[in-house]
């Protein structure tokens, strides 16, 4: 606006300026001679507009950039906070997908049978390498039992019960090969009709084991699988 204002101001001066020296001079009288009183009179004025021209085209140009910088600054903060909220909408997902998950853990937890009260009855005669480990289930009932022992890398199935229910006894007869530790491991059908495990860590050994003696296996591993379809556990 400045430089517009100033443009036109010396353009009224200078046509003022010119035709009050024009009526107060010498007035052209040929053709040629008024082309050439009209072309010193147009011709700064023409160059002094052409010269604002450039430099307000310049201006317009700046401010285009500025502009377009403007917009290019706002859209990488809109890709940031849409990037930012697209994270935060992942984490939340993952946290939301991961209490899911420990909800269904804990209902199946609910599902699943609790061994204990183990007792151990050692052979009746000399020399014989033989016990029997009773256990008690104290949580929920379970099918289709298989109960293992390994020692020394050599691995024995003792029994398979079909439903093992809330705190009913059962018994399964080893024959160790020699005292030390062993692992026994009891493969189950839960109440969802998925199998897992409980595997326990025990020393076995003919003179330590008398009678109805208690024992005190440490469970060292259980599976903990899921069924396949959870309807039913997210209802």
């Amino acid at each position: 606006m400045k430089r517009t204002s100033w443009g036109v101001a010396a353009t009224a001066v200078w046509l003022v300026g010119f035709g009050w020296w024009s009526l107060h001079g010498e007035l052209p009288v040929t053709g040629n001679e008024w082309g050439d009183w009209a072309a010193g009179m147009f011709a700064p004025v023409a160059f002094l507009w052409l010269v604002l021209g450039y430099f307000q085209q310049g201006e317009e140009l700046r401010l285009q950039a500025q502009a377009l910088n403007l917009q290019v600054r706002e859209l990488k903060d809109s890709v940031e906070q849409q990037t930012a909220l697209a994270r935060t909408s992942a984490r939340q997902a993952e946290l939301l997908e991961k209490g899911q998950e420990v909800a269904l853990r804990a209902q199946v937890l609910e599902h699943q049978p609790r061994f204990g009260d183990f007792r151990a009855e050692g052979p009746s005669e000399p020399g014989e390498r033989h016990f029997t480990i009773s256990a008690e289930n104290l949580g929920r009932p379970c099918h289709d039992v298989q109960v293992f022992f390994e020692q020394d890398g050599a691995k024995q199935t003792f029994s398979v019960e079909t439903l093992w229910g809330n705190e009913a006894r059962r018994s399964f007869r080893t024959h160790p090969d020699s005292d030390g530790v062993a692992v026994f491991y009891l493969r189950y059908m839960d109440e969802l009709l998925v199998v897992q495990e409980q595997h326990f860590r025990v020393f076995v050994g003919s003179p330590r084991h008398k009678n109805g003696e208690l024992i005190s296996p440490s469970l060292t591993s259980m599976t903990f699988y899921l069924p396949i379809s959870l309807d039913d556990l997210i209802e």
